[in-house]
């Protein structure tokens, strides 16, 4: 049957039986790439680094390193 892989000769091409018979492995992965650099960026432009309180977090920081705690 044409429409079921043969284990055997996708095994030879160096693909599993799945990916051979369905050739969209690649597209998946691409596509979850996608969905997940769509939502970092959609995210990341909700926040910023010159937030308004982000200087007190900032010297929250460089005191501590000064007082060495």
């Amino acid at each position: 049957n044409a429409a079921t892989p043969n284990p055997q000769e996708a095994k030879a091409e160096g693909r599993s039986p799945a990916t051979r018979a369905s050739g969209h492995g690649w597209g998946h992965a691409l596509a979850a790439v996608g969905a997940i650099l769509a939502v970092y960026l959609f995210s990341a432009s909700r926040t910023s680094l010159w937030d308004r309180d982000e200087p007190l977090y900032a010297r929250a920081t460089v005191e501590m390193l000064e007082s060495g705690n």
